[in-house]
């Protein structure tokens, strides 16, 4: 399942298109009704100049890189994916930002033979998940480990089941 998805986010379509990113949802829905009552590209490369907070699509009259498939932000992918060209979406909330889309097209898929490059593909995969193993193990140091920092004592730490060990000691001490 990894294989293939990664497959498709590496040599599959992608949806060609401008955005507007906003960070306030009122803002948002303003910008598309004033967009909706002009639906033009040139429109839209205006208002993505005067009020998209995203620098390089500010610039660029909207314009950002394709959106590929299974690249991290599911909620957009699927509103693009769904896009014709010349459609444009409703306002998308990703994350505490928001969206909306005008799709330009749909590029070509590159023509290569998974097992071409399935090796290439399993490597960047085990890569990738080795380095979330590698967070989550350091994390969990991290939250075990016993830091004392005699300069600044307001910065030392103790691991949080001693924590609850000292805690309960000084109660039983007080009693």
């Amino acid at each position: 399942e990894d294989l293939q998805k990664a497959y498709e986010a590496n040599y599959g379509p992608r949806i060609r298109c401008r955005a507007i990113v906003m960070d306030n949802l009122r803002r948002a829905q303003e910008v598309w009704a004033m967009y909706r009552g002009n639906p033009t590209v040139e429109n839209f490369a205006q208002l993505a100049a005067e009020y998209s907070i995203d620098p390089g699509g500010k610039s660029l009259g909207g314009v950002v890189p394709p959106i590929q498939r299974h690249g991290g932000q599911a909620a957009l992918e699927k509103e693009a994916f769904k896009l014709k060209p010349g459609e444009h979406s409703g306002v998308i909330q990703v994350g505490d930002k928001f969206i909306f889309l005008l799709c330009e097209g749909i590029t070509k898929p590159v023509e290569v033979d998974p097992e071409e490059v399935r090796e290439v593909l399993y490597t960047d995969i085990l890569e990738k998940k080795h380095r979330v193993l590698m967070a989550r193990r350091f994390q969990q140091i991290m939250e075990q480990a016993s830091i004392e920092n005699r300069l600044y004592p307001e910065l030392s730490k103790a691991p949080v089941s001693d924590n609850k060990k000292l805690n309960s000691r000084s109660s039983a001490a007080k009693s």
